[in-house]
């Protein structure tokens, strides 16, 4: 099994009562993982440290094999290859449409390949034919919905879900 990501001596603290320390964690291409942890135990902390949008201020980062290095290229070509979806999504005012093009127009997909991701991703989650919908009238399920679609619609090497799932809550997504 080929290492996706390694993680030695972490350490992350933020203020003066929170502390994330990990001594080894080695996570394989392939695989999927649930973080499970009581409130302010540090799950999404990880996640975002996982998706390079917070660095720990101690420890060894590995991604795909390369030392992860704290320099703004580096950073945003790691992150085109990682999303994370977290509990209480940003969706733009607008569509559902130009909500989740945007990163696609970003990538500088064409206009055709950009729809076939969308359309494909839309009907994963279950919400097919809703891109001319407004993002600001979707009720929180669907918002939730649609910040996951936006996501596969990239299709990252790594998704990271920040999901706050309710006790008997189907998670066949």
């Amino acid at each position: 099994m080929e290492t996706l990501y390694n993680l030695e001596n972490i350490h992350f603290s933020h203020g003066g009562s929170f502390s994330l320390q990990i001594e080894k964690l080695t996570l394989v291409r392939g695989g999927s993982y649930t973080l499970v942890g009581s409130n302010g135990s540090g799950k999404s902390t990880l996640l975002k440290i996982l998706a390079f949008l917070l660095h720990p201020q101690q420890g060894r980062l590995a991604f795909n094999g390369s030392a992860v290095r704290h320099q703004p290229q580096h950073l945003s070509r790691l992150r085109q290859q990682v999303t994370l979806v977290e509990q209480s999504p940003y969706l733009f005012s607008g569509s559902v449409y130009e909500n989740m093009s945007y990163g696609l127009r970003l990538r500088k997909l064409a206009k055709d390949q950009q729809q076939r991701q969308i359309a494909e991703a839309l009907q994963k989650v279950g919400l097919a034919g809703s891109e001319k919908h407004n993002s600001r009238q979707l009720s929180d399920g669907q918002l939730q919905r649609v910040a996951l679609a936006r996501a596969l619609a990239l299709k990252p090497q790594v998704l990271l879900l920040d999901f706050k799932l309710r006790p008997g809550a189907p998670a066949d997504f």
